[in-house]
This record gives structure tokens, C-alpha cells and sequence, in this order.
């Protein structure tokens, strides 16, 4: 009989359209191998109920919890956490049947472990007596710090500042009664150590990558810069704002001709109206494979001032051979070498300069790609990786 993980989150890991769910997915799948694993996860629609027989190839069993989200509710999460001075991050993905349903789980079954999927879920299990290792995507508390640095003097400046007090006394109260955690990377290491947490108890499992041979006979189409990113999440929205408006024309004064084409959800209004005015900038929204469009596109940019983890776009961008341009932030965590695997620059003039090289020599761009594809292969493989998680859930569990 294989041991019991308990595995929470706050969403389910498929489709793998987004960096969280991408590592989620693989990572699960391959403890699969070893370990019974059994989801608890919010839903926000019946629309993703479609998507379970997929999970349920990897998982013993699965648990989704439906919790809509709508803009008054989101008001009223919000207006509550200020009374209740509890993070609103925390406090918007509360679920009374999803606490029922974990209390249940562990009370009956005998669970060897408990994963946690994100800050946001540690809520529902920090006091189970049982081992937890916390997976952080992103040190959380130290997004919102980064967020109310960039914003001007105001309301909003003053409420993100309230959330950010509120959420890093709930990151380290959490972070003192986990097992252990694990990072993404050196950096988010050394800023959950700063929460006064050992050490010891924290390792550092980066994002993996499925690799796929590169193709250079793929009919590009001139001069197509792409970036991914969910564009609800504030610092990708600052990411192509930036890159639209500071970077685009210093581009422009060598190469002419250029389409930014953006792939994610949800953009906003001001994104909105700006490809209104310029056919040359697209937003294609929601995108469920996001592989058909790397491979159409000259290169990718991921000029990032703020946000913390490690971006799984860059891993994918690699494992089809397409060339990166991105921000020191934007790279941040992962082994790459600078005009060997990716180029990076956080200036305007010399970030456009990297881009207009590469979109005038084929040459380049295929050196780049061909190094960055190498990278994956020897330090991103989801085996590779996998075997550090391994041995940590080994340890926990033998220690229970």
C-alpha cells in the first residue's frame, strides 16, 4: 500500500495553461509514481468539472469545491478582511465546505502527508497533526511589498501597504508551524529565511520543463515579439505597459515593422483601448496551448519589474527554441547565463537593442535558442527535479 498525500490548492492543475498549474501538474504526476494522491481543490466554474478524467489518471481522488467569484463578492471579501484584519489574499479563497472537506479527509483517512498548494490553502490545514510541506510559488508577502513600492501616494498605496502588514505576520505565523517549504528559487530561499524561518527547513525545487526537440523549419511570422502572462496579475499588466510604451519605440528605430502580440487572460480596459488604436498590438486573451504561438513568433519578452518565483514561460520559451529577451527580475532563479542562453537588459534603450539584433539576424536567434534549449535539458527536467521533492517527502514521512 503506497503512502497518503494529501494534496491541497486552490485550483485544479489543468488545463496547463498557467506557469502554477503547469508545475503543479507535473510534479503530481510524477509523485504519482510513488504516492496516492489525494486532491482537495477550488473550482470557479462547473465548466472545469470537463477537465477531471484528466486528473483522474494521476490522482486516487479527487475533491473540487466549487467557489464562484464575482466583483461584489470580491468587494465584500475585501471590505470584510479590513474588519477582520485577516489578509485578503487568504481571505478570498475561504471556503466553509472546503474546511469541512479537509477536516473529513484527514478524521478518516489515514493521510501520510499533507502538500500545500500556495499560501492561500495553508489556512485550512496549518493546525492538522499531521507532516506539511508548503509548496511556495511565490513568497507572497513580498509581492505585495513590491506592488505598494511602485504605487504613488494614495489610497490605494495606503491599502496595499495594510495588506502587505497583514499578510507577512500570516506568511510567518504559517511558515513556523509547516514542516517545510520549499522555494523556487535562491532568492524567494533567502526572503522566507528572512520570516525567521531555519534554514533547514526550507529547499529549494525549481520549475521543470517537458523538452521538445527544436524546430527551426517553423514558419515564423516577421518580426512577432511575444509575451505570455495572465494580465489580471498586476505585474504582468506593468510588464507590457512598460514594454509597450518605453521600449516599442526606441525598437522601432531599427526595425519598422513589428507586431506584440500578448497572450493572457483577462486584460484590462487600458490594455484594451491601446489595441484598439494600433493593429499592431494584439491581445489574444485566454489561450489553452500556448506552444502553436512560440513557435510562430520571432522571440519572447519578459520585461518584468516586479513579482517574485520563477517564470514557467521562460522554462517553455527554452524547450521550443525560442529566443528570450527579459528583465533581470524577469529571469530571476533560473541558471541562465547572459548573451549565452537569454539576453537581459533593464534599461528601455539597451532592452530594445537586444530585441532589434536578434530580429535581424536569423543567425543569433537560432545560437540563442539551441543554448537555452541545452539549459532545460541538463538542469529543467521534471526527473531531475522530481527526485529532490522525493527525498524530502521521504524524510517527512519516515519521521511521522
Amino acid at each position: 500500500m503506497q503512502p497518503k498525500i494529501l494534496w491541497v490548492s486552490f485550483y485544479l492543475p489543468y488545463p496547463l495553461d498557467e506557469g502554477g498549474k503547469i508545475r503543479s501538474h507535473y510534479l503530481m504526476k510524477s509523485m504519482a509514481e510513488k504516492y496516492d494522491i489525494v486532491l482537495a481543490c477550488l473550482i470557479r466554474s462547473k465548466e472545469e468539472l470537463k477537465y477531471l478524467p484528466e486528473m483522474q489518471k494521476i490522482c486516487k481522488e479527487i475533491h473540487p469545491i466549487l467557489l464562484p467569484r464575482s466583483k461584489p463578492w470580491e468587494i465584500g471579501k475585501f471590505i470584510w478582511s479590513l474588519i477582520a484584519n485577516k489578509p485578503y489574499l487568504m481571505e478570498r479563497v475561504k471556503s466553509k465546505k472546503m474546511q469541512s472537506l479537509i477536516d473529513k479527509i484527514v478524521r478518516e483517512k489515514d493521510i501520510d502527508l499533507i502538500l500545500i498548494d500556495h499560501l492561500h490553502m495553508a489556512q485550512y490545514v496549518e493546525n492538522k497533526p499531521v507532516p506539511k510541506i508548503l509548496d511556495e510559488h511565490n513568497v507572497e508577502s513580498e509581492l505585495v511589498k513590491q506592488r505598494y513600492i511602485s504605487l504613488p501616494f494614495g489610497l490605494v498605496k495606503w491599502l496595499t501597504g495594510l495588506e502587505h502588514e497583514k499578510l507577512y505576520r500570516h506568511e510567518k505565523k504559517i511558515c513556523k508551524k509547516i514542516s517545510h517549504i520549499i522555494a523556487l528559487t535562491d532568492e524567494d530561499k533567502e526572503k522566507i529565511r528572512n520570516l525567521n524561518v531555519p534554514t533547514e527547513k526550507i529547499s529549494v525545487l525549481p520549475i521543470g520543463v517537458a523538452l521538445e526537440e527544436i524546430n527551426h523549419n517553423f514558419q515564423k511570422k516577421n518580426n512577432q515579439i511575444l509575451f505570455i502572462g495572465a494580465l489580471n496579475w498586476p505585474p504582468n499588466e506593468e510588464a507590457v505597459l512598460y514594454f509597450y510604451n518605453e521600449i516599442i519605440p526606441f525598437i522601432k528605430n531599427e526595425v519598422s515593422d513589428i507586431t506584440f502580440l500578448v497572450a493572457g487572460k483577462r486584460p484590462s480596459k487600458k490594455l484594451k483601448e491601446l489595441a484598439e488604436k494600433d493593429k499592431n498590438l494584439i491581445l489574444t486573451g485566454y489561450v489553452d496551448d500556448i506552444k502553436p504561438l512560440m513557435r510562430e513568433s520571432s522571440l519572447m519578452v519578459v520585461p518584468l519589474k516586479s513579482g517574485s518565483g520563477m517564470r514557467v514561460k521562460i522554462l517553455e520559451a527554452f524547450s521550443v527554441g525560442l529566443p528570450v529577451v527579459s528583465t533581470s527580475i524577469g529571469c530571476e532563479g533560473i541558471e541562465v547565463i547572459n548573451d549565452e542562453s537569454i539576453l537581459i537588459a533593464d534599461k528601455p534603450n539597451e532592452f530594445a537593442k537586444k530585441v532589434a539584433g536578434l530580429m535581424k539576424s536569423k543567425e543569433k536567434r537560432n545560437k540563442l535558442a539551441i543554448a537555452a534549449h541545452k539549459l532545460a535539458e541538463a538542469k529543467y527536467s521534471w526527473e531531475k527535479i522530481y527526485q529532490k521533492a522525493d527525498n524530502t517527502i521521504e524524510s517527512l514521512i519516515s519521521d511521522k
